[in-house]
C-alpha cells in the first residue's frame, strides 16, 4: 500500500515539475517572440539578415541547376500519344462496329494540353524540337520522330559547365555574376535570377543588411594594458569598474 502511495506521488511530482518547465520554456519563447524582436543577447536584425542572404543563396542554386539539368520532356509528347490515341480509337471501335474517334476527341486533347503545360522547362519543349502542339487525334499512321530528334539535340547539346560565381555585391545588388552572358548566353539561368530579382530575393538582403545594428564606436580609448599591471589595473583600463575586489 505505501508503495503504491510512493508511486502516485512520485508520479504527482514529476508531472507537476514538467508542467512548470513547460511554463517557464513559454514565458522564454514570449520573450523572444515578442514585437520588439529583441531578447538579451541576440537581435532579430542579425537573423532577418542571415535568413535572407540564405534565400539570395538559394535562389543562386536554384538557377544554377536550371542550367546545368534540363528537365526531362513528356514521354506522351515524344511517342506521339494522340496518334496513338487516334489510331486506337479507330481500330478498336472498328472491332465493336462503331468508331471511338468523336468521344475520345473531346476528352484527349484538353487532357494533352493541360499536362503538357507542366514541361515548358523541358529541353524538347524549349528548342522546339518536341512538337508540343500535337494534341488533336492523329489518323493512320504516322511517323513519330522526336525521340532521335531529342537524342540528337541532347549530344551536341550536352552539360553547361563553368556556372560563374556570384560575388557578396551581386547578392546585394541582383546584378548577374560575370559570365553570364558569355558562357551560358542567357537561358535557365538568366530567366530563374531574374525571376529571382522580380521576386526581390535579392534586395530583401541589402535592406536587411541597411538595418543592422552598428556598433558603438568609443569616442575615447582605455590605454594597452602592460605586463606589470595588476588584474584591478587591466579591469580599469577596460572601463570595468565597481568591483568589490578592487578598491
Amino acid at each position: 500500500m505505501k508503495g503504491s502511495m510512493f508511486r502516485t506521488r512520485f508520479a504527482l511530482s514529476a508531472l507537476t515539475l514538467c508542467c512548470a518547465l513547460f511554463i517557464s520554456w513559454g514565458a522564454v519563447a514570449d520573450q523572444i517572440d515578442a514585437a520588439s524582436g529583441t531578447t538579451p543577447g541576440c537581435d532579430r536584425k542579425v537573423l532577418d539578415a542571415m535568413s535572407a542572404k540564405a534565400n539570395a543563396r538559394i535562389a543562386y542554386d536554384v538557377a544554377s541547376t536550371e542550367q546545368v539539368i534540363d528537365k526531362p520532356d513528356s514521354i506522351l509528347a515524344l511517342t506521339c500519344f494522340n496518334n496513338a490515341a487516334g489510331n486506337a480509337a479507330l481500330k478498336i471501335g472498328q472491332m465493336f462496329g462503331g468508331d471511338f474517334t468523336t468521344p475520345l476527341g473531346k476528352i484527349i486533347p484538353d487532357a494533352l494540353t493541360a499536362f503538357y503545360d507542366d514541361y515548358k522547362l523541358a529541353d524538347g519543349y524549349e528548342t522546339g524540337t518536341v512538337d508540343y502542339t500535337q494534341t488533336a487525334l492523329g489518323t493512320g499512321i504516322t511517323s513519330c520522330d522526336f525521340i532521335q530528334d531529342e537524342w540528337d539535340s541532347i549530344k551536341q547539346e550536352g552539360i553547361q559547365d563553368n556556372i560563374p560565381y556570384p560575388k557578396h555585391s551581386d547578392y546585394i545588388t541582383g546584378t548577374q555574376p560575370n559570365g553570364v552572358t558569355t558562357v551560358l548566353g542567357g537561358s535557365n539561368f538568366d530567366k530563374d535570377w531574374n525571376q529571382a530579382v522580380a521576386d526581390n530575393d535579392f534586395g530583401s538582403v541589402s535592406t536587411a543588411i541597411t538595418n543592422l545594428p552598428i556598433a558603438n564606436t568609443p569616442t575615447t580609448f582605455m590605454s594597452s594594458p602592460v605586463n606589470t599591471d595588476t588584474e584591478c589595473d587591466a579591469m580599469f583600463k577596460a572601463g570595468i569598474t565597481g568591483s568589490a575586489a578592487c578598491p
